[in-house]
C-alpha cells in the first residue's frame, strides 16, 4: 500500500514537472515569436541599407534589392545587435561586447574591455558615436562610454536591472549632449541627459515609461510613450498627438521634417505638424512592427517575421537573405487587391504591384 502510494505521488510529481516544462516551452515559443525581431537594427546611406539580423550583417542595394550577408566568422566576430553609420564608416555592435568598424573596404574588430559584471559579454542594444568620436553603448540598463577600446564610465540608469527596464533610445543634440529614454516604471528615471563633463542628469517627466526618442533640428526632444507623442522644449512636455489603442514602437523624422510613427499593431502614421495620416498593413498572426528606418522616399520596416518597404502609400515585402549567399535577381509579385501599376526594378519594367518580392536566383 505504501509502495503504491509512493509510486502514485512519484508519477504525479513527474507529470506536474512535465506539464510545467511543456507550458514554459510553449510560453517561451510564443514570447520569442512575438517579441523577437528578424532585424534588430537598420541604417542606410545613399546606396545601401544595412540590417543587423540574428544570422549576420545583411547589406542590401537600395536600387536593385540585391543582398549579401556577412556572417559570424566571416568579418564579424559574433551575431550583430546594433548599428551606427556616419559618412562611410559603419560601427557594428555584437554579442560578446564585440565592435566591428567598417570603413571603405577595410574592417577592424575589437572587444570592449573593463565592463562590469552585469555587462561582461553582453550585446549592445544601441551604439552611438559622439562629437569627439567617443563610443557610447547601451547594455541592459547601463550607459557605457568607451575610449581606446576600454570602458571609461558606466552608469546604471534604471533601479530595476532584471526586468524589461532597459534603454530604448539614444540621440545626440547639436551641443553634443546625449539624450536617453528608458523603459522603467518610475517617472524620475525615464529621461536622462548625459555629457562627459556633467555625467547623467535625470529629467522629471509626466510618463512612467518611454519607448523611444528623437531629436529635431531645433534640439527639441520628441518622446513616445505607449500611446502618445510629446515634445520636450526644456521645460514642458505638451502632448502633440495620441495614437488611440495603437502602441508606439518607434518615431523618426524624414528630411522634410515629417514625423513618422511606427506602431506595433501594423499602423504607420505621418505627422507634418498639423495633420496626422494613417497607413495600415495587415499583419499575420503573432506578428508585430518592430523597427523602422526612414529614407528619402522609402521607409524600411521590420517585423518579427519579415522586412517591408513603404513607398508612395503602399507596402512591399522583401525576403531577407539568411545564409552565406547573395540574392542576384528579384521581381515584384502581383497583388490583386491593389491597382495594376508599372515598376522599374533592377533595370526591368515589371507590370505588377507591391505585394512582395520574388527571388529568381540565389548565388552561393
Amino acid at each position: 500500500m505504501k509502495r503504491k502510494l509512493f509510486c502514485e505521488r512519484f508519477l504525479n510529481g513527474w507529470r506536474r514537472v512535465f506539464f510545467l516544462l511543456l507550458f514554459l516551452s510553449g510560453a517561451f515559443d510564443l514570447y520569442s515569436q512575438i517579441y523577437s525581431s528578424l532585424i534588430s537594427d537598420m541604417v542606410h546611406n545613399d546606396k545601401y541599407l544595412y540590417m543587423a539580423t540574428e544570422k549576420g550583417l545583411v547589406v542590401m542595394d537600395k536600387k536593385t534589392l540585391k543582398q549579401e550577408i556577412h556572417v559570424k566568422g566571416d568579418v564579424l566576430k559574433e551575431a550583430p545587435s546594433s548599428l551606427f553609420l556616419r559618412g562611410d564608416t559603419l560601427w557594428v555592435g555584437q554579442r560578446g561586447s564585440w565592435i566591428t568598424k567598417f570603413c571603405g573596404d577595410s574592417s577592424y574588430s575589437f572587444r570592449v574591455t573593463g565592463l562590469n559584471f552585469w555587462c561582461e559579454g553582453g550585446a549592445p542594444s544601441i551604439i552611438r558615436v559622439g562629437p569627439q568620436n567617443e563610443l557610447i553603448m547601451a547594455i541592459i540598463s547601463f550607459l557605457i562610454r568607451v575610449e581606446n577600446e576600454c570602458v571609461e564610465e558606466d552608469y546604471m540608469l534604471s533601479p530595476h536591472l532584471f526586468t524589461e527596464d532597459f534603454i530604448t533610445g539614444m540621440e545626440f543634440d547639436s551641443t553634443g549632449a546625449l539624450w536617453i529614454s528608458n523603459k522603467v516604471s518610475e517617472k524620475k528615471f525615464v529621461l536622462c541627459r548625459y555629457t562627459k563633463e556633467g555625467g547623467v542628469e535625470f529629467i522629471p517627466t509626466e510618463f512612467d515609461r518611454l519607448n523611444t526618442l528623437e531629436v529635431d533640428g531645433d534640439d527639441n526632444i520628441w518622446l513616445a510613450s505607449d500611446f502618445c507623442v510629446t515634445k520636450y522644449d526644456g521645460t514642458h512636455f505638451p502632448i502633440i498627438l495620441r495614437t488611440g489603442s495603437s502602441p508606439i514602437e518607434e518615431i523618426q523624422f524624414d528630411k522634410q521634417g515629417v514625423l513618422w510613427i511606427l506602431c506595433r499593431d501594423g499602423m504607420l502614421k505621418s505627422f507634418d505638424g498639423e495633420t496626422c495620416t494613417d497607413f495600415s498593413f495587415p499583419l499575420s498572426s503573432k506578428e508585430q512592427f518592430r523597427r523602422m528606418d526612414v529614407d528619402d522616399s522609402y521607409i524600411y520596416i521590420s517585423t518579427n517575421k519579415r522586412l517591408l518597404i513603404f513607398h508612395d502609400g503602399e507596402f512591399s515585402n522583401v525576403e531577407v537573405v539568411s545564409e552565406s549567399s547573395a540574392i542576384e535577381d528579384v521581381q515584384l509579385c502581383k497583388d490583386s487587391r491593389m491597382p495594376e501599376r508599372i515598376y522599374n526594378l533592377a533595370g526591368q519594367r515589371v507590370g505588377a504591384t507591391y505585394k512582395g518580392i520574388k527571388i529568381n536566383k540565389v548565388i552561393r
